[in-house]
């Protein structure tokens, strides 16, 4: 009789022992997936972000393609309008250049900065 007790007590302690292993593993799963999960929360709403900024991009863009050569056309009636127009158009392309300019500058920041200044 004390024999048996003491294979039921062994064989509950090894069960204890394996069901803490596989305790302790599902845990290690389970946090690894939330931290997963987190940073595809974070990921989807930079991305969001980026794209919405890329729409907004997008439409001044649009708005500058169609505005040059429509307002050119358009104003050519008088010489002073046609030569404020054109200074305006002038004033437009050179600040979306500037921009432009400024948006790679900035990139190129981000770049060294991701990759430690080399």
């Amino acid at each position: 009789m004390v024999i048996l007790t003491a294979a039921a007590i062994g064989a509950a302690g090894y069960g204890v022992y394996k069901g803490g292993q596989a305790a302790v593993q599902k845990g290690k799963e389970l946090a690894t997936e939330h931290e997963r999960g987190q940073k595809r929360r974070e990921q989807s709403s930079e991305l969001n972000t980026k794209a919405s900024s890329r729409q907004e991009r997008i439409a001044k863009l649009n708005s500058l393609r169609t505005m040059e050569p429509t307002a050119s056309l358009s104003s050519s009636s008088s010489s002073d309008s046609a030569s404020s127009e054109s200074q305006r158009q002038k004033n437009v392309v050179a600040s979306f250049r500037a921009r432009q300019e400024a948006t790679k500058s900035e990139r190129g920041l981000k770049g060294l900065l991701k990759r430690g200044g080399k």
